[in-house]
């Protein structure tokens, strides 16, 4: 059981992780919009849509850290869970614009670097948010740091796929992210069943 002060001190750092976790992901959509739009690279604009579900579940982890009610926190989770819709859609949809306009990938243009230190970035931030997910009891944060890990593996897909002679490969970024994006699914949905 947590003391007062520790648990004061644990959600502090909580928030502050979340916050870091909107301003680097709002940092990487402002990079990957024009870079989408200049380079025509789907899976560039895939990276761009993830970044937006992943401020959509920091948003609604942060409810959830200032959620005096269990129904709060189950809306929270909620929303989670719909950020983790988005962000399928964001693997799955350039997947399906790379193949219906049979380009192979498109490469990653200017952005390669962003991708690689957001992978780095985004799971040192899961670390901290499973936690302190933990440690809080607080589900929504626990689920929005699975979130993370999706978020950095896609980014680190996406990099390998479009890397010289893993080009023809540019599809098993969207196949990891699928894997993960029904990994956390399922375990955030059994986490909203038990809250």
């Amino acid at each position: 059981m947590l003391t007062f002060a520790a648990r004061r001190r644990d959600l502090t750092w909580a928030v502050a992780l979340e916050y870091a976790t909107v301003l680097w992901l709002a940092a990487g959509i402002s990079l990957l919009i024009p870079a989408a739009s200049a380079s025509r690279a789907p899976m560039t604009a895939g990276l761009g849509i993830d970044a937006f579900a992943g401020i959509l579940a920091s948003s609604a982890a942060l409810r959830a850290l200032h959620a005096a009610d269990r129904d709060g926190r189950r809306r929270a989770l909620g929303l989670v869970l719909a950020a983790l819709a988005a962000a399928a859609g964001g693997v799955l949809l350039p997947g399906a614009a790379v193949l219906d306009a049979g380009l192979g990938h498109a490469g990653l243009g200017p952005t390669r670097g962003w991708a690689i230190a957001s992978a780095v970035v985004m799971l040192l931030l899961a670390l901290g948010k499973a936690r302190f997910g933990r440690r809080l009891a607080n589900t929504a944060l626990t689920a929005d740091g699975r979130l993370a890990v999706v978020h950095a593996l896609v980014a680190l897909g996406v990099v390998l796929a479009s890397t010289g002679s893993l080009r023809a490969w540019w599809w098993v970024a969207a196949a990891l992210g699928c894997v993960c994006c029904l990994w956390t699914g399922l375990g955030t949905a059994r986490d909203l069943r038990r809250t």
